[in-house]
């Protein structure tokens, strides 16, 4: 995670691998890469900070990479897309008929 972190910019999910990043003074000398923590840490839970809420989420990311893959091979961006979206909402309604 430490180096995934350094390579990326990534925040680190693993407790230990932020002390070990503190440790080594890491973030001493790359001060940038502290604005996300501080971010994230600082950050007040709210409905707006809680992130996407979607039972069909796994579903609906699929079918926007499968249309994106299919743009990517030649297809019509908005036909694409447009697909997708009714794919997408035919997903979501299903879940939400559900409970």
């Amino acid at each position: 995670m430490v180096d995934w972190h350094k390579l990326t910019g990534y925040y680190p999910v693993r407790s230990s691998s932020i002390d070990l990043l503190e440790e080594e003074g890491w973030f001493a000398e790359n001060p940038n890469f502290t604005v996300a923590f501080d971010q994230l840490l600082e950050t007040i839970p709210n409905s707006a900070t809680a992130g996407a809420l979607s039972g069909s989420f796994l579903d609906m990311r699929t079918t926007v990479g499968e249309a994106l893959q299919r743009v990517l091979n030649g297809a019509d961006p908005q036909e694409a897309m447009n697909n997708a979206k009714a794919v997408a909402d035919a997903r979501l309604e299903e879940y939400n008929a559900n409970f």
